[in-house]
């Protein structure tokens, strides 16, 4: 059962992450792992270790604080993520509740914006508003 379900996720991810970003059109800035700091104006839970990490074949990995979550992103036409491929762990319900924000916030991204010396990301929706503000992690 559990290698149908490895067939099936690959047959999905395959094309999708053919069309990813290649390395030469994604800023060197934003190759890092990030640490979600607020979601569309709050900020999260300091007990929650969200995190986000770009990696220049144009896919993103990391964590809602509980599930692991990855997929591709873009950089055609703006910028998009996903769609993210989320693992489906038993979490508290105040977990659940910032990671599905914070995965709601991730599907309305069109832009970015690097900031304070490349130091902190700005995910921005389609009418330039920060829907997710992370931090490098060094």
């Amino acid at each position: 059962m559990a290698v149908r379900v490895r067939i099936a996720l690959c047959a999905f991810l395959v094309p999708v992450l053919a069309n990813a970003a290649s390395a030469q059109d994604v800023p060197a800035e934003l190759i890092r792992s990030w640490k979600v700091e607020a979601i569309s104006g709050e900020t999260v839970d300091p007990g929650v270790m969200a995190n986000l990490e770009f990696e220049g074949a144009g896919t993103v990995d990391g964590s809602g604080g509980c599930n692991s979550l990855f997929g591709p992103y873009s950089m055609e036409d703006g910028f998009k993520i996903g769609p993210l491929a989320v693992t489906r762990k038993a979490c508290p319900p105040t977990v659940l509740s910032q990671e599905q924000a914070l995965i709601k916030a991730i599907s309305a991204v069109r832009n970015f914006r690097l900031e304070a010396d490349n130091q902190q990301l700005l995910l921005l929706n389609g009418s330039g508003d920060a829907v997710v503000q992370l931090s490098a992690v060094k």
